[in-house]
């Protein structure tokens, strides 16, 4: 592998990153949404509130936008990186989730511990069980 298939992807992925985020966090503050902290919870820990959340779906998009331009460009597009992309959505839709429990139920915990676990355990499970079958269909 070449050092140009490794640096151009971290260069493209953190130019979309730094100019969407300011826009991203721009949006959310405009509408007003953002982490609810605990009426329980110390006093300093109140500066959270209203701090905008979920920027992991800025991060989550420039990987996928990258990953699949790159994967195209270089030739590099097989199954083992849509499965990789596949793993990566479904772990960033139970952020998304536990997220959107945050800031529009208002619901300051999210998905608990175990949910989260529950939910990493099945994709990996399903991840390795149709890298397995897909393994044995190699003619």
């Amino acid at each position: 592998m070449e050092w140009t298939q490794i640096f151009i992807p971290i260069v493209v992925s953190f130019a979309i990153t730094v100019s969407v985020m300011p826009l991203f966090i721009g949006y959310f503050q405009m509408k007003k949404q953002g982490q609810v902290t605990r009426e329980d919870g110390p006093t300093w820990h109140s500066v959270k509130t209203g701090t905008p959340t979920m920027g992991g779906v800025v991060f989550l998009v420039a990987s996928l936008i990258t990953s699949l331009a790159m994967g195209l460009f270089f030739h590099q597009f097989t199954p083992s990186l849509l499965i990789i992309l596949f793993i990566l959505v479904l772990y960033g839709l139970l952020g998304y989730l536990d997220d959107f429990i945050k800031v529009f139920k208002k619901r300051n915990m999210g998905l608990n511990s175990r949910q989260k676990l529950l939910v990493k355990f099945l994709v990996g499970w399903f991840s390795t069980l149709f890298i397995e079958v897909k393994a044995f269909q190699t003619p």
